[in-house]
Formats: structure tokens, sequence, C-alpha cells
């Protein structure tokens, strides 16, 4: 009777491990997608003399800077989210003054330009730089 059990107990062990082979097979492409960076991620400089902003830095961690013209310190430090597949918002505060919270959007065009938006106007655009 025993040699029953042992063999019931290893065909489910069985079924269970090809289940979990299976699971993972099908999940770990999806958790992949997940994990690609965003368009916005990555360094993108100034492509316009006139901009108030030279630099903007998108971290892969949901962080981002902006550097004003002149500076090496961040002018104004940011939290960014996906909001379309092309396109950041950005939260940020002035480094000089965290209790000013100003928004952005950042969108990446169809040629790979990055374009920075304050209340719905473009006030700068970028270049994005070789990893």
């Amino acid at each position: 009777m025993t040699w029953v059990k042992v063999l019931c107990q290893k065909r489910v062990e069985n079924a269970a491990m090809r289940l979990k082979q299976r699971y993972l097979t099908l999940i770990f492409p999806l958790l992949l997608i997940g994990c690609a960076p965003h368009p916005g991620s990555g360094e993108w400089l100034s492509n316009t003399p006139n901009d108030q902003f030279t630099r903007l830095v998108v971290s892969f961690d949901g962080w981002a800077q902006l550097h004003a013209k002149g500076g090496d310190e961040a002018a104004q430090r940011c939290f960014w989210s996906g909001v379309e597949r092309n396109e950041i918002q950005l939260k940020c505060t002035v480094a000089d003054n965290t209790d000013v919270e100003l928004n952005y959007r950042f969108r990446v065009t169809a040629s790979g330009l990055g374009e920075l938006m304050h209340s719905n106007k473009t006030i700068g655009s970028f270049d994005k730089q070789p990893e």
C-alpha cells in the first residue's frame, strides 16, 4: 500500500513542478516588459540657447533633476511618473525653497526630441544624450 502513496505523491509533485514552470514561462516576459525604462528616462540637454533649463536628468528610480542656466547643482528636484507611453509628469520643488512646488510634463516626440511643458506651454526642447 505504501508504494501506491509514493507513486501518487510523485505524480502530484511532478504536476506541480510542470505548473510552476509553465507559470514562470508565461509571467517572466511580462516582468521584463514592466521593467523596461521609460523613453523619457536618461540625460537630456537643451538644444535651444533661450531655454530656462539647460539639462534634465530623469533617473530610472522615479527621481529627476532640472538644471538651470549657469548652475551645476540642480535648480529643482522632482518625482516623476509615467503618464503615457512617451510622456512623464514631473512634480518638482525648488532647491532653495522646498515650499514651492511646480508641475511639468516631459514628452518624447516621434523624432526622439524631448519637450518640457509647464501650464500646457512648451518651455524647453531637449536632445537625449547617449548613455
